[in-house]
Formats: structure tokens, C-alpha cells, sequence
């Protein structure tokens, strides 16, 4: 009997992915105009998931011919090839992220991997329709165009093989999934939030092959990052207190060979932690020197929070005080950059830091912190910044995607030269001139330049300035349907 029940729920399994195989089926209810870069990264995601659910379709198969082949043997026999083909089955079925299983027929033929469970490809299905249905209903769909336009632009200059959709969604991931979505707070689905899509995607560049130098070159950084770590720390001051409270000799090696063993899995934890810790100050320092001060403005205003972390290791905003530190410590070092004595980005780093400044006292009120944990940290924190600033300098293709900011024929067509200009009429109330070929993060620049000038305060003024800025991304996006000529299509 039970492998009548294996079969039938084989079957229900293959049922529901087939049904996600062909996007046709799906795309054919949604409809939208597209930009060329819509219609390339759409098209290539989809082919991303159909080729994972034919792996899946392969696996079952070959559990449905061991099961096959176990009808025809013996009881003891049988039993055992049954069990392995429930096994199989639930391997398939409970794949863990990171961890490909391979299934083998017993009578031989290739192996077949498997590299996502079923659950992952119905979710990542799932957020697709998400993106979709926004799209078609033009319900944030100039957004998504924006996000698109902006990571297609920065997946072209490293030469990635693959682009990025992006879909609104309730919190970001840290890890790639299965179809590289790009999956943006919906709280904060605006064009102010917008330059903050390019943190996820420097999560995308931190994981790329092309960058696992990077991976392999951080191993002293972790460490130190490990050992800041506020669950091993109070670990080793228990201990600590432990050991001063007994005086026994013995009893204190017996304690300490104790603390050992109980300290390995805190250390595992912290080092997976650190890990994440150097990824996320990595995506930021990434976000600021590509977008340039766009990125901080919309980091410091609209995402990270300013209160102080609270005891839970995993906390989902337990490293922002650390996240601005490497956000406007990365801008204050681009500032830096040029050889002027009116540096571009003095105005926009004073304003910022005294924003942060003043949002941590104002939401601190009452608390405090651990002064000699925090200047530990901070210290790790400085050689996070300066190691990161070096590895973008070694590298080409880091290093000549960081934000223009400087004057001369070769960069008038971009960067912070431009924005500023936009900048000036924005706050005449006038609509710039917007010429083709034009990027999108210098519209963002123009308009985070004017948010946080004092000015900007009066309640009207930001809903008036996101739609002229709106406008003027409006105006890119279309220059590039312009120039394709016949782009301008719903599929």
C-alpha cells in the first residue's frame, strides 16, 4: 500500500510543477508596456525556474522506476527498495537551500542533481506573480521599471551573464534565490526608497563567481568581526566571572575544558554571523559608491534604525548603527577624492550625520549602551571600511562603476555635475531638461539633493518633488523605448 500512496503523491507533486513549467500560461494574464530590459530579464528568469523543475520532473522519475523496479522483488527485498524510494522522495521534497542532492535509478544511467526543493520554486513563483500583477496594474509599475533599469545598468558594467527583476515584498534576503529576484520592501516602494534596490543587488555582485576572491580574502576581517560578537562576549564574561568565583584548581580546568566545549557552537554561530555582518557592510559600501549620495540619503532617512539593537543575536536590524558608520564613512572617503577645496559631498555628509546623530538620541532616550563593547566594535568596524575601500581600489571593475564627482569632458554626460544642475531647478519649481542617455541614479541624486535641504521641510514640498522627479525617470525610461523604436509592446 505504500507505494501506491508514494505514487500518488509523486504524481501530485509533478502535477503542480507542471503547471509552472511553461510562463505562458501565467504571462498571458498579465499585461504591461516593457522596456526592452523588461521583456530580456522576464523571459530569462522564467527559463531559469523551468529548467529547475525539469530537474525535479528528472528526480521523479527516477524514483517512480526504483519504485518500479522494487513491484518485482521479494518481501524483505521489496521492503528495503520501497524505503529507499520514500527516502529519495523525501529528500527531494525537504532539499535544504545550499545543500543539491543527487538520485540515482537503480538500474543505472546518469545521475540526476537537484540544487532547489519544491517549496522554493512555488515561492519564487509566487513572487513573480507578485511582480507581475503590479506591473499589470500599474500599481508601482513605473517603480519596478526604475529598479530594473537601474540594476541593468550596473549588471551590464560587470559583464553579468543574467539581470534582475524586482518585485515589492514584506523583508529582503541575504542569499540568492532561485531566480536572482531582487525583493524590495513594499513599506518602502517609492522613488526616495529606490536607490536602496542596489544593496541587494551588491548582495548578488558579493555571491557572483567573478568576486569569490573577494569571499576568500576576508578571513582576518571575520575573525574580528567573530569576536565582537555580543552572544560570545557575554559568553566569555560569564566564564570569566565563573572562574574568579572558584577557587579550586582542579574544579577551574574542569570548568574550563567545559567552557570549551560549550564555547565551539557560540563560536560557529558568531563566525556565520560575522559573515553576514561583512556581506551586508559590503552591499552598502557597494550601494554608496555606485549610487553615490543617493544611497546614503535613502539609507539613513528611509531604512536603518536608529534605535539601539536589542539582545537577540539574529535581530533583523542588530548591525544599522555599524550599517551607517560604513554608509557615510564610505561618501566622507569618495568626498575625498577630488583635488578642489569645495569637496562635493560636505554639504550632504554634515546633513546626514547630524540627521543620524539626532534620530539615535531622540530614540535612545533613557538607554544606553556598553561603552567598551561598542568602541570594540566600532575599532572592527573602521578596518571593515578601510579593507573594503582597498579591495574596490584594487579592482577595475569595482572601482569604475564609483559615482562621478568630478568636472572635465570625460564625466559632464554623468554624475554628480549633472544631478546638481537637475538639482537647481528642482528648487527654482522648474522642470530640468532632461537629454537622452541619461542615467537613472543621477535623477535620484537630484532628487535626494533637494529633499534634504531645510527647505524641503514644508509638508507639500516632498510630494511635489517626487513627482517632477518621477517625471523626470519617466522621461529616461522613455528615451530608451525611443531609441529601440518598436520596444513599446505588451506581450
Amino acid at each position: 500500500m505504500s507505494d501506491l500512496i508514494l505514487d500518488n503523491r509523486l504524481r501530485a507533486l509533478e502535477n503542480s510543477l507542471s503547471k509552472l513549467q511553461d510562463d505562458r500560461a501565467i504571462v498571458a494574464v498579465f499585461k504591461w508596456t516593457r522596456t526592452s530590459n523588461e521583456n530580456f530579464i522576464w523571459g530569462q528568469l522564467w527559463r531559469v525556474i523551468a529548467k529547475a523543475i525539469q530537474s525535479h520532473q528528472l528526480a521523479i522519475d527516477v524514483i517512480r522506476e526504483n519504485l518500479k523496479a522494487a513491484a518485482g522483488l521479494g518481501a524483505p527485498a521489496k521492503t528495503i527498495a520501497v524505503g529507499a524510494c520514500w527516502a529519495d522522495y523525501f529528500r527531494l521534497t525537504n532539499l535544504r537551500e545550499g545543500s543539491p542532492e543527487v538520485f540515482q535509478a537503480a538500474g543505472g544511467g546518469s545521475p540526476i542533481v537537484v540544487e532547489n526543493s519544491p517549496r522554493e520554486i512555488f515561492q519564487e513563483c509566487l513572487d513573480l506573480i507578485c511582480g507581475l500583477a503590479f506591473r499589470s496594474n500599474d500599481f508601482g509599475a513605473n517603480i519596478c521599471q526604475f529598479a530594473d533599469e537601474l540594476i541593468v545598468s550596473f549588471a551590464r558594467g560587470f559583464y553579468f551573464e543574467t539581470s534582475h527583476p524586482t518585485v515589492p515584498a514584506s523583508r529582503e534576503v541575504l542569499t540568492l534565490t532561485l531566480s536572482r529576484v531582487l525583493r524590495h520592501r513594499y513599506s518602502e516602494w517609492s522613488v526616495w526608497s529606490l536607490p536602496l534596490i542596489v544593496h541587494d543587488f551588491g548582495h548578488i555582485v558579493w555571491q557572483h563567481k567573478d568576486f569569490k576572491w573577494l569571499r576568500d580574502a576576508s578571513p582576518d576581517i571575520l575573525s574580528r568581526l567573530a569576536a565582537c560578537d555580543p552572544e560570545l562576549t557575554s559568553f566569555d564574561e560569564k566564564i570569566l566571572k565563573d572562574a574568579v568565583a572558584d577557587a579550586d584548581a582542579e574544579v577551574k580546568e574542569e570548568a574550563k575544558r567545559r567552557a570549551a566545549e560549550s564555547r565551539a557552537p557560540i563560536e560557529t554561530q558568531a563566525a556565520e554571523r560575522a559573515l553576514n555582518d561583512l556581506q551586508e557592510y559590503f552591499a552598502d559600501a557597494f550601494g554608496t559608491l555606485v549610487m553615490g549620495p543617493a544611497y546614503p540619503c535613502a539609507a539613513i532617512h528611509v531604512r536603518l534604525n536608529p534605535e539601539f539593537p536589542g539582545d537577540e543575536p539574529g535581530g533583523e536590524h542588530r548591525t544599522d548603527h555599524e550599517r551607517a558608520e560604513v554608509i557615510l564613512s564610505f561618501l566622507e572617503k569618495m568626498n575625498k577624492l577630488t583635488d578642489t577645496l569645495d569637496k562635493p559631498y560636505t554639504g550632504t555628509l554634515l546633513r546626514l550625520r547630524a540627521d543620524w546623530d539626532a534620530m539615535v538620541k531622540q530614540a535612545n532616550i533613557g538607554r544606553s549602551r556598553d561603552p567598551a563593547a561598542w568602541a570594540e566594535k566600532q575599532k572592527a568596524v573602521n578596518l571593515v571600511i578601510d579593507w573594503l575601500w582597498e579591495k574596490f581600489q584594487s579592482r577595475r571593475s569595482l572601482w569604475e562603476a564609483i559615482y562621478p564627482n568630478k568636472s572635465g569632458s570625460a564625466v559632464m554626460e554623468e554624475g554628480w555635475n549633472i544631478a546638481t544642475s537637475w538639482r537647481d531647478s528642482l528648487l527654482k519649481d522648474e522642470v530640468p531638461e532632461v537629454p537622452d542617455n541619461r542615467m537613472l541614479r543621477d535623477a535620484l541624486n537630484a532628487g535626494w539633493a533637494c529633499r534634504i535641504v531645510p527647505e524641503a521641510l514644508d509638508p507639500k514640498r516632498p510630494e511635489q518633488l517626487e513627482k517632477r522627479v518621477v517625471g523626470i525617470c519617466d522621461k529616461i525610461i522613455k528615451s530608451r523605448l525611443g531609441d529601440s523604436g518598436s520596444e513599446k509592446k505588451t506581450k
